[in-house]
């Protein structure tokens, strides 16, 4: 199973714990954005710069001294221009558990949801009131480890992780035969993929 198979197991176990709980982000909140920039497995940034890429989707440079997630955009929908693509940690955020002493999955609301009790819930507690447990962070994420093993547990800040993997996508359709618009490269030219060495 590969990333998207990861993600779209974390929007069902979402699905599941959000129908069952009364845990709501406030509408239009994005504090999580403002104030916090993700860091990032190296898969999550080629996921990311492949679906940049594939979508034709423009991000604006952003100002060295910003503070939070670079990519955050209030008027964007979600807050975020990369939405569909975000990384785990985007995914996860107010909506999963981790674990505590003897193994046993918790739950904190965030500080911003209204109407809730913000105190940290248990296992038992979690199953009784609500018949289902929200996704563990720390779990997922070390099933995204294992997809790139070189790299598992070292995560980038998503600023400095991203011009990289876009780089590395570009030249891998560069070599395949596409341009950087997206476009088939043009059969009649014949122009070599790399200099020639004498």
């Amino acid at each position: 199973m590969g990333l998207l198979g990861i993600y779209r197991r974390i929007d069902e176990a979402q699905r599941q714990w959000i129908t069952a709980s009364p845990f709501r982000c406030p509408s239009g909140c994005g504090e999580c954005c403002r104030t916090f920039e993700p860091a990032i497995l190296e898969v999550e940034a080629l996921l990311l710069a492949s679906w940049i890429v594939c979508s034709g989707t423009v991000l604006h440079p952003y100002p060295a001294d910003r503070t939070g997630c670079v990519y955050h955009n209030a008027s964007s929908a979600y807050q975020c221009p990369v939405y569909p693509a975000r990384p785990l940690i985007c995914r996860l955020f107010a909506f999963s558990g981790d674990r505590g002493k003897n193994n046993i999955i918790r739950y904190k609301p965030c500080k911003y949801m209204q109407q809730v009790e913000h105190r940290t819930m248990e296992e038992p507690e979690l199953q009784w009131r609500y018949h289902t447990l929200p996704p563990v962070m720390a779990d997922l994420a070390r099933e995204a480890d294992f997809l790139l093993p070189d790299s598992a547990g070292d995560t980038i800040p998503l600023r400095e992780a991203l011009p990289p993997a876009l780089d590395k996508i570009r030249f891998l359709l560069h070599l395949r035969g596409y341009t950087a618009s997206g476009l088939p490269k043009d059969p009649d030219d014949d122009a070599p993929l790399f200099p020639q060495v004498s």
